[in-house]
């Protein structure tokens, strides 16, 4: 993205200094803008937009909310219905969390059955018939213990005290600046209670940068430290 708009500043530029000499002494300052500004404002009004935008939504609403901290063994994650995912494995390995359950919207592999709904995800050692999927080392950055594998059970409701969702994200209007939300919460399930939240923004650029062949990444603020990863002090205080 940035070399494409140093490219066409460039060429703009270089246009101009062809072309602004030769106008009378009173437009050359007008024709300079002119030459110069219109394939700016074309090309990229919309991602300075974009960007204004973007600092404006993190400066009110970036960051994170912690209103207490609790004691989580594990919990329930209302937005995974695919199974032990990468934040799955996460809890249950990174940060050591008892067990992880979800509702699954398809059929699971869970102790030999194929079945939807609620599931219980854990940790137990290798060659325990309870044990489904393997390793599972092969799809997150988290590994497991070599001793160790995912087990899960089926369960008809969660038995968690706390819902934890983590980055979940939504599309912020209006829709045609592409800024994402991302958005988390912990909650306790018995009272209703919004214990702590975050929120950080991503931004995928104008649509030159949409347009572009290899554009595949996003501006973003706040930081993951200052957004999601802060929120965690909610659970992680004696972790």
């Amino acid at each position: 993205m940035e070399l494409i708009s140093i490219l066409v500043l460039a060429i703009a530029l270089f246009i101009a200094l062809i072309r602004v000499p030769t106008r009378p002494k009173g437009k050359r300052i007008k024709s300079f803008f002119m030459i110069v500004g219109t394939p700016y404002i074309l090309f990229f009004a919309d991602t300075t937009i974009g960007n204004f935008y973007l600092l404006s939504l993190c400066a009110v609403n970036g960051g994170y909310t912690v209103n207490r901290s609790v004691n989580i063994d594990g919990y329930y994650d209302p937005k995974n219905d695919r199974g032990c995912d990468g934040l799955c494995l996460e809890a249950l390995t990174r940060y050591n969390f008892k067990y992880y359950e979800a509702n699954i919207k398809y059929d699971a592999n869970c102790s030999g059955v194929m079945k939807k709904g609620f599931h219980k995800f854990y940790l137990r050692e290798k060659g325990i018939n309870v044990c489904a999927g393997g390793s599972a080392n092969q799809v997150s950055r988290y590994e497991l213990p070599q001793n160790k594998c995912v087990a899960c059970e089926n369960i008809t409701a969660p038995t968690s005290k706390y819902e934890v969702s983590i980055a979940v994200r939504s599309n912020v209007w209006p829709s045609f600046l592409n800024i994402q939300k991302n958005f988390s919460y912990v909650k306790d399930r018995e009272t209703g209670e919004v214990i702590g939240t975050s929120t950080s923004y991503h931004y995928w650029g104008g649509w030159v940068a949409k347009n572009s062949l290899f554009h595949n990444s996003a501006s973003s603020c706040p930081s993951w430290e200052s957004s999601h990863a802060g929120m965690r002090k909610v659970f992680m205080a004696n972790r």
